[in-house]
């Protein structure tokens, strides 16, 4: 999976990366300096309010909060004809991530394009042909395909993106939060599971050997620690069941219990992204 993330990343990565959530911005700028290159990071916090997550409906709430802030992590780029190239990490319920599972995949690019489309219409909350829709084959020796998916609005996606075009930045690589996670995950030859929570969202990624096989994201109404608990519980069965496989690890971010990741809940997407492309 880290290996995946490197390739998707254009060389050199992107100087200005940039993670969203209801609580603020994760941010981190790479330079040049006279001892080498330097990578800083930090966090600013965004009004309560301000940013509002859904699938379906408008994220940015406050324009002028969340644009303000983008300017204070970096102001605009004096040179207003040349945008800087800037990494986009999506809060997870913005869009939907999903794993496909396919017997027989085509080779051709616009088929399997088509196909993966056809098999999300029917469980997207937004259309289809009004989202932005990228994919990757993991194959399987058989024949058959685990397609990894990833899909958000259009129109959700191009408020995000418009937040750094307001200071000069061209997104030129966009991706989910919890994808971008998974490198600070401990590959293990059994089954891994992620547990991340950041608000109220729940986020449950599901890893056997390298490859993604099952990915959940839900709102909660209150995330205690029953409700968590009923998520958790009948995920673990069920992958045990269908991989015939023990649950190796158990990695938890945001949550108690089980073996924590080092990192807030609203950056370990970021905190991922440099993970894999200084891997």
């Amino acid at each position: 999976m880290l290996e995946r993330i490197k390739r998707l990343v254009t060389d050199p990565p992107p100087a200005h990366v940039f993670e969203f959530s209801p609580a603020g911005i994760a941010w981190a700028i790479s330079e040049n300096t006279s001892e080498g290159p330097r990578t800083s990071t930090g966090f600013e916090p965004l009004p309560p309010g301000a940013l509002k997550v859904s699938p379906v409906e408008d994220n940015i709430i406050d324009t002028l909060a969340v644009d303000a802030a983008v300017k204070r992590i970096a102001p605009p780029n004096p040179n207003k004809k040349q945008r800087r190239p800037a990494a986009l990490i999506l809060p997870d319920y913005c869009g939907r991530l999903t794993v496909l599972d396919f017997d027989s995949f085509p080779s051709k690019a616009d088929e399997q394009a088509s196909l993966v489309r056809f098999r999300m219409k029917k469980t997207l909350p937004f259309e289809v042909e009004s989202a932005a829709l990228s994919f990757e084959a993991q194959m399987d020796p058989k024949g058959g395909a685990h397609v990894v998916v990833g899909a958000v609005s259009l129109e959700i996606l191009s408020r995000y993106e418009q937040m750094l075009r307001n200071s000069g930045f061209q997104p030129g690589y966009v991706t989910l939060s919890s994808l971008a996670s998974l490198a600070l995950v401990p590959e293990a030859a059994g089954i891994t599971v992620f547990a991340r929570l950041n608000e109220r969202v729940l986020t449950v990624s599901v890893v056997v050997g390298n490859e993604l096989r099952l990915a959940r994201c839900l709102e909660l109404e209150s995330a205690s620690a029953d409700e968590i608990d009923q998520v958790l519980q009948p995920t673990l069965a069920f992958v045990e069941d269908e991989f015939n496989l023990p649950v190796e690890q158990l990695i938890y971010c945001g949550l108690d219990g089980g073996t924590r990741l080092p990192v807030p809940p609203q950056s370990a997407g970021l905190m991922g992204y440099l993970a894999g492309v200084t891997a």
